[in-house]
Formats: structure tokens, C-alpha cells, sequence
């Protein structure tokens, strides 16, 4: 009898204990056993670099597409600001997710479809902006991938000893970036900004985004409209100034004009041109 008892009250906790489990396998949301786990979503952590704290806090904005392996793209477009964490979490289809993030929030991007993320329209500086681009599998429950912001912005300050009748004008072959985050082909122009002058010598600055060859050109332009065309892009690259490093620096750039000769400087590299006409 003792036993008996016993065992009863061992099989009512056994039943309790399965009746439990089943409620909670019920109330459990995501995709039971039964369901295919390709309709599942994927758990997806965006993670940004430690020196990113300050831009997070202002919030940066982030666009996230997915090319599903159910054949259907999917997009999102959003404003991302954290404070104490450096991790963006989203909730995507299964497949393939490519992820741009770009600081400052308020910059300018073009609408998702385009051949073109960010695009700098002629007669316009690049933007200072700091850039992360990131492609991850999403086939799994989770994935996590790193986004670490890049400066993609290069100010290129010219000290100009020729005089004030002339304007400089940098043209080049990117106009922007692309939906990989990396440079876009195309039409580029913007004129220099006069930010100081003094003693015969102008201080001017363009901003300029992350180039893919030496096609940067410098115009100089005179009152009269005539203009010489130097090509800065390979005294930049005779400089040893690096286009593929992650963050890029900016460059100085010192040219005295005369007559018939023009002097090229950035840092200790230098050259000099001599011509027979004049503006």
C-alpha cells in the first residue's frame, strides 16, 4: 500500500511536470519543430567600433536590405541612436543582408533602388562623413557581423601663392558611394573655398570622397575664363598618400603660381611645371 501510494504520487508530479512542458512549447513564439525554418526570421546584430560612441549618441542612419532565399528583397531604412551599447539587433528574412551606415544621421541618400547610396551632386563638396558597409549571411537563427565606421572624406587645403584672380576647381571620376559602400563612378566637380588669405597667399579647402585611381584633376581657372588642368591625383599618389587606408587623412597641398612655371608641394614631395603661355 505504502508503495502504492507512492507511486501515484510519482506518476501525478510525472503528469504535472509533462502538462508544463507543453504549455510552454506552446507559448514559446518563433517557428515550432513542424514548420519549415526557412520562414523564420534570423536575429541579426549590426555591431559597431569602440570609437563609435559619440557618433551612436547622435545616431547614424542605416539602411539594411535582404536578398531572401525566398526570392523576395527586402529593405529598411532608419535612424539608429544608442547610448551604452555599440550593438543595432534587427529581426530580417533568411538569406543575404547588406548593411550601410553613414554619420551624420541627416545625410543625404538616395532612395533604396538606386545604383547610388550616397551621391554628391556636381558643384558640390563631398560630405565629412564617416562611413560602414557590411555584407552577412542571414540563413542561420542568429548572425552577427561588425560595422565599424570609416572616414570617407579627404580635405584637400591648397596654400596658393599666385593671386586672387583665379579660382580652383577639382574635378575627378567619383561622385559618390555605391550600395557596396565603396566608391561610385562618376562626374565629380566642386570649386575650392576661400577660408583665409594674407601676405600674397590664399588658403582654400575642397572636400573630396574616397577615390579608385589617380583621376583627380585641379583647374585653374583665370578672370578671363582661361584655365590650366593639372593632374593633383598623381602628385597626390607620387606623395605616398594612400587611398585604401581605413580612415583617410586629409592633405595639404602648397602651390606657387608664376607666369610661366607652377611648384606643386605635399609634404616633402614636390614638382614643378614650366610653361610658355600665360593666363
Amino acid at each position: 500500500m505504502v508503495f502504492d501510494k507512492h507511486y501515484r504520487l510519482f506518476s501525478g508530479q510525472v503528469l504535472l511536470l509533462l502538462i508544463f512542458l507543453q504549455l510552454s512549447l506552446v507559448t514559446i513564439p518563433g517557428c515550432s519543430v513542424k514548420e519549415s525554418r526557412t520562414l523564420c526570421p534570423c536575429a541579426l546584430s549590426l555591431v559597431f567600433g569602440e570609437r563609435d560612441t559619440a557618433r551612436l549618441r547622435d545616431g547614424v542612419a542605416l539602411r539594411l536590405s535582404v536578398d531572401a532565399e525566398n526570392g523576395a528583397d527586402e529593405s529598411l531604412d532608419s535612424i539608429v541612436a544608442l547610448t551604452g551599447s555599440r550593438t543595432a539587433s534587427f529581426r530580417t528574412a533568411r538569406g543575404r543582408a547588406v548593411a550601410l551606415a553613414v554619420w551624420p544621421s541627416e545625410t543625404v541618400v538616395c532612395p533604396y533602388g538606386e545604383d547610388v547610396w550616397i551621391r554628391i551632386p556636381e558643384g558640390e563638396q563631398c560630405p565629412e562623413i564617416w562611413t560602414g558597409a557590411v555584407s552577412a549571411s542571414t540563413l542561420g537563427d542568429r548572425a552577427e557581423a561588425d560595422i565599424p565606421l570609416r572616414r570617407n572624406c579627404c580635405v584637400i587645403g591648397i596654400y596658393f601663392n599666385g593671386g586672387d584672380l583665379f579660382s580652383l576647381e577639382v574635378r575627378g571620376n567619383v561622385c559618390g558611394y555605391g550600395n557596396d559602400g565603396l566608391p561610385a563612378e562618376g562626374p565629380f566637380s566642386a570649386v575650392a573655398v576661400d577660408e583665409a588669405s594674407g601676405g600674397g597667399t590664399r588658403y582654400c579647402t575642397v572636400r573630396v570622397p574616397r577615390q579608385k585611381d589617380c583621376s583627380l584633376s585641379l583647374h585653374i581657372v583665370g578672370a578671363d575664363g582661361n584655365r590650366r588642368v593639372f593632374a593633383i591625383g598623381n602628385y597626390i599618389e607620387a606623395s605616398g598618400y594612400d587611398w585604401c587606408s581605413d580612415d583617410l587623412k586629409d592633405i595639404m597641398l602648397e602651390i606657387d603660381y608664376a607666369a610661366t612655371s607652377a611648384v606643386f608641394r605635399i609634404d616633402r614631395w614636390s614638382e614643378t611645371f614650366h610653361f610658355e603661355t600665360v593666363l
